[in-house]
C-alpha cells in the first residue's frame, strides 16, 4: 500500500505531527529546566505524542517521495531514502529512553535529569518544520515578505524560550521568595510560571541588548557569566539580523519577486472572478510556482522571444542540439539544418497528470523531452506500458505521415517538452533537399512497416 504525499488525510496527519513537534520543542526544555513531573492530561498527551511519532515512522516507509519529475513509488527507494535521512532523528525522538532506563536501573534524580535531555531529540524534528516553512514562504497564496517575517519571529521566540530554560538550569532565577512580616518571614517556592517568566524576561532584555541589570549573573558562578556573555554576543547578531531583514522587507528590494507576486495577484483575481474550480486553480498556481522554483518566473518562450535572433538561435541550439541528434530522422543533417530546426522548436510545459497526446486523435507534430518524464498508457489511463525520460521523443509518425496517434502519453510530473510542428518542419525540408530525400526514404519504410497492420 502506497500513500500519496499529497493525500489530504496525509496532509492532515502531517499537520498534527507538526503541532506536536512544536509543542515538544516548547515543553521538553521547560520540563528539563524546571524538573516537574508529568501528571494527568499532560502525561496522556506525552504518551499520545510518542505513539503518533511512532506511527509516523511507519507511515514514512510507505509514503511516496515527491520529486520534480513525479512521485517515487518504489518501496526499496523509499526505504533507503528514509533510512539515510530522517529515520535516526525520528527514532530518537520517539523512543522514551529515559523511561526505559529509569524503569530497569535504580538511578539518582540528578542522573535521571541528565537522561531526560535525550528527549531533546524530539526538537530535531523542527528541521522538517523549517523545510515546510520555506515551502509556505515560496507559495504564491501569501505575501512572501510577510511570511518570512512571521517565520523569523517564530524562530526568535522559540530560541528565546530555549535560552531562558538554559538560564533556569544554571540557577539564574531565584526560585524562592520571602513572605510574611519582618518577625516571621517564610521562604516559599515560586510558581513554575513565575520562574519561566522571569527567565524569559532576562533572555529578552539580554538578546535585545537592553539588559536592565535587575536580573544578572552571579559573579561567583562562572557558568552563568560565560552563558551570559555568549547570549550577549548572540543578541548583537540577532539585533543586526533583525534590523537588516526588516529594512530589506520594507524596502521590497526583490524586484523580480515583487513583479512575480504582482502577476500572481492578477492571476488570482482572474480565477476568483471567473469562479474557476478549486482543483483547476491549484493546478494553475502549481504551474507558476514551478516556474518560479526553476528560476524563470515566466515561461521559456517569453524569455527567448525577448532575445535577438542570433542569441535566440544560440540558446536554442545549446538546449536542443543533443535532443535532435538522437532522433533517427535527423541523423546526418548538416549543422545549418540543425540550426534551422532548433528555431522551429517551441517549448511547452505539462503539469502532473496532463495528457500530452491521446490515442486516436489527429496530430501534426512530434515532441522531445527536455526534462521530466512521461508514461505511455492505455486509453483508459490505468495501464502503464513504458516510461520515457529526458532525451526521448515521440509522435514522429504523426509528423511524417499525418497518422492518428497510436498511443496515449501522460506527464508524470512537471515535464518540459519541445514540440516540432509540421509547417515549420516542411519549410526546413524545402531549404535542405538532402534532408527531404532522407525523410522520404524513412517515410516509405514506415509505410511498409504499417502495411501489414492495416
Amino acid at each position: 500500500m502506497l500513500i500519496h504525499p499529497e493525500n489530504i488525510v496525509k496532509k492532515f496527519w502531517d499537520t498534527i505531527v507538526i503541532f506536536l513537534t512544536i509543542f515538544s520543542g516548547i515543553e521538553i526544555p521547560m520540563r528539563i529546566a524546571l524538573g516537574y513531573k508529568l501528571e494527568g492530561s499532560m502525561l496522556y498527551l506525552d504518551w499520545a505524542t510518542t505513539a503518533i511519532f511512532g506511527i509516523d515512522i511507519i507511515l514514512n516507509f510507505i509514503t511516496g517521495i515527491q520529486l520534480k519529475e513525479g512521485i517515487e513509488s518504489r518501496s526499496k527507494v523509499i526505504t533507503k531514502d528514509y533510512l539515510t535521512s530522517w529515520f535516526v532523528i525520528d527514532f530518537l525522538a520517539t523512543v522514551p529512553l529515559d523511561f526505559f532506563v529509569s524503569s530497569v536501573l535504580s538511578i539518582s534524580p540528578s542522573t535521571l535529569r541528565i537522561l531526560r535531555t535525550l528527549r531533546l531529540a524530539r526538537t530535531l524534528r523542527l528541521a522538517r518544520l523549517a523545510k515546510l516553512m520555506k515551502h509556505w514562504q515560496n507559495s504564491s497564496i501569501f505575501n512572501p515578505s510577510v511570511m518570512r517575517l512571521i517565520f523569523f519571529l517564530f524562530w526568535i521566540i522559540l530560541l528565546a524560550h530555549w535560552v531562558s530554560c538554559g538560564w533556569i538550569i544554571l540557577d539564574g532565577v531565584d526560585k524562592t521568595t520571602m513572605i510574611g512580616n519582618e518577625s516571621s518571614q517564610l521562604e516559599v517556592p515560586l510558581d513554575n510560571a513565575i520562574i519561566q517568566l522571569s527567565a524569559m524576561y532576562w533572555t529578552i532584555t539580554t538578546l535585545t541588548t537592553v539588559g536592565y541589570g535587575d536580573i544578572s549573573p552571579n559573579t561567583q558562578n562562572i557558568a552563568q557569566m560565560i552563558y551570559t556573555m555568549i547570549i550577549m554576543l548572540l543578541g548583537v547578531g540577532v539585533y543586526g539580523y533583525i534590523i537588516g531583514n526588516v529594512s530589506s522587507l520594507l524596502a521590497n528590494m526583490d524586484v523580480a519577486k515583487a513583479a512575480f507576486m504582482k502577476r500572481m495577484e492578477n492571476i488570482t483575481a482572474f480565477m476568483k472572478y471567473k469562479a474557476l474550480p478549486k482543483p483547476l486553480q491549484d493546478r494553475i498556481v502549481g504551474y507558476y510556482d514551478h516556474l518560479w522554483e526553476q528560476g524563470m518566473g515566466s515561461d521559456e518562450r517569453t524569455i527567448l522571444q525577448e532575445l535577438p535572433p542570433s542569441l535566440r538561435t544560440d540558446v536554442a541550439l545549446f538546449l536542443n542540439k543533443e535532443i535532435l541528434e538522437k532522433v533517427p530522422i535527423f541523423k546526418g543533417a548538416s549543422a545549418e539544418c540543425i540550426r534551422s530546426l532548433v528555431n522551429s522548436l517551441k517549448p511547452v510545459i505539462f503539469t502532473p497528470g496532463d495528457y500530452v497526446i491521446r490515442k486516436g486523435e489527429k496530430g501534426d507534430n512530434m515532441f522531445f523531452i527536455s526534462s521530466g518524464s512521461v508514461d505511455v498508457v492505455s486509453e483508459d489511463g490505468k495501464t502503464i506500458y513504458t516510461t520515457l525520460i529526458d532525451g526521448n521523443f515521440f509522435g514522429e509518425l504523426s509528423l511524417l505521415l499525418e497518422q492518428p496517434r497510436i498511443a496515449s502519453i501522460r506527464a508524470t510530473g512537471f515535464t518540459h517538452l519541445y514540440t516540432l510542428d509540421k509547417k515549420p518542419f516542411e519549410r526546413v525540408l524545402l531549404q535542405y533537399p538532402d534532408l527531404k530525400q532522407q525523410i522520404d526514404i524513412i517515410v516509405e519504410q514506415r509505410l511498409k512497416e504499417l502495411e501489414p497492420n492495416k
